[in-house]
């Protein structure tokens, strides 16, 4: 599996998973079809950028002969997935192509992306994962008692 696979994106909202092959925002997982979040997916890896309609037809429907109508179709369905009603999101550049135009973070998987502090529900998550792994050190290393009654900062010291 190349290496780009394994990456998720970050941007306004939402988080685009390439591992999972999904689009979520917050817990939500929302619904795409194939050719719709191959679109995204390469307007993402290429934000900032304008995309040629010819590029992206070539990208995503490589090697099949399509129109103009379903390169617009799926630009509708990802808007419509992204709530992007006003177009800030995916701008259409009349006559040209599309430039996707909100700031794109890239995160590794399983993981808070870069700079950005937990919230409350991420820092639960991700310390109850920290606790675990802890102690199943702890166990490993003949420490399984000291773990049950140790706080986290404790028994990282251990």
């Amino acid at each position: 599996m190349p290496v780009s696979d394994e990456k998720t994106f970050c941007f306004h909202e939402y988080t685009l998973d390439l591992r999972r092959g999904c689009l979520c925002r917050g817990d939500h997982e929302i619904e795409l079809r194939p050719k719709s979040f191959a679109l995204l997916r390469y307007l993402v890896e290429n934000a900032g950028r304008l995309a040629s309609k010819d590029e992206l037809i070539g990208t995503i429907w490589s090697g099949v002969a399509v129109t103009d109508v379903s390169l617009a179709r799926c630009v509708s369905d990802v808007r419509l997935a992204l709530q992007d009603h006003a177009q800030q999101i995916i701008k259409t550049v009349p006559r040209r192509g599309y430039l996707f135009a909100v700031p794109v973070s890239e995160a590794a998987n399983d993981s808070l992306p870069r700079g950005q502090a937990p919230n409350e529900a991420q820092f639960e998550r991700y310390s109850g994962e920290s606790r675990q792994l802890t102690v199943m050190a702890c166990e490993l290393n003949g420490l399984g008692a000291l773990a049950a009654r140790c706080e986290l900062e404790d028994l990282r010291e251990a």
